[in-house]
């Protein structure tokens, strides 16, 4: 049992014990203070001119609990009560506390989160620009050399009815020597726009610029008819969409059936197209000075 000589260091520890007549709404008891006859709770306690419109119903035992914001002080108040009887009439015992620093440091923990969650956001996208750039050809948007080196590695190539098409541009250098470097990154540009037509309805199929002026479509599951009809979709897009001066480009490819490196097959298309570059330069010398 609680001693009486216990009760007043309890209550001084509590900011506001009150005991109300639920009838009237009269303040009979509050802690620390001295209250005149007659007033409601509604005015000390909340500092209102009327009774509070929330205020719930209670039933002798129920316990209450709720939350609310006095903006006479712009404090939030967190109130507890319960209904008891004492000699045949209903009392209204309970406790009002200010809240308004732990609501401001749940602000201020919601402002860290905050900041945490846009800072990892913003380290998210600078990986992810920085994977993008690692693997990316900035001015293409083709996969760049660096890709290329870690796909062959991986061996995700190494597969039956594997493919590749090598592109080199044949009068890129004339072009720079003639003209300016930005007709010649156009002439990049323009190629490998016409890789990615090749390879747009192949999922399976990926375009590189492995080099200044050199492109290589890798893909799998194909046969040597398919890799022909890329070949063609390619110089078709070359054909219909010109440039000035004229993107002239060789092109070599092989195929395996069976299960190889590719890195083989890249070599032996890279042989295929130093022949059809050697051939372009014949049909075309004043633009061949490569």
């Amino acid at each position: 049992m609680i001693r009486e000589e216990w009760l007043k260091p309890l209550y001084e520890c509590a900011e506001k014990l009150f005991i109300i007549d639920e009838s009237t709404k009269q303040i009979i008891w509050l802690n620390g203070e001295d209250v005149l006859p007659g007033r409601h709770c509604w005015e000390v306690l909340m500092g209102r001119k009327a009774p509070c419109p929330f205020c719930p119903a209670l039933h002798e035992g129920e316990f209450y609990s709720w939350d609310c914001y006095d903006s006479s002080t712009n404090c939030w108040l967190k109130v507890k009560y319960r209904l008891l009887k004492d000699e045949g009439r209903l009392l209204r015992a309970g406790n009002l506390t200010v809240i308004d620093d732990m609501m401001q440091l749940n602000r201020e923990s919601i402002d860290e989160v905050s900041s945490l969650q846009a800072l990892l956001r913003e380290n998210k996208r600078i990986k992810a620009e920085l994977e993008r750039e690692a693997s990316c050809d900035l001015m293409t948007g083709l996969c760049n050399r660096n890709r290329f080196n870690l796909d062959i590695a991986s061996g995700i190539y190494d597969k039956p009815d594997t493919g590749v098409l090598y592109f080199d541009i044949n009068n890129l250098k004339a072009v720079n020597d003639h003209y300016r470097h930005d007709r010649g990154d156009t002439l990049i540009c323009h190629t490998a726009a016409g890789i990615a037509a090749a390879v747009a309805d192949r999922p399976d199929a990926c375009g590189y610029r492995i080099g200044g002026d050199e492109f290589i479509i890798i893909v799998l599951h194909t046969s040597p008819e398919e890799l022909e009809s890329m070949r063609e979709r390619f110089f078709r897009y070359m054909q219909e969409n010109p440039t000035d001066p004229p993107c002239i480009t060789a092109s070599g490819t092989a195929f395996s059936a069976e299960s190889c490196d590719v890195e083989l097959l890249v070599m032996q298309a890279d042989s295929a197209m130093y022949a059809d570059k050697q051939r372009l330069k014949k049909l075309y010398p004043e633009q061949s000075r490569t």
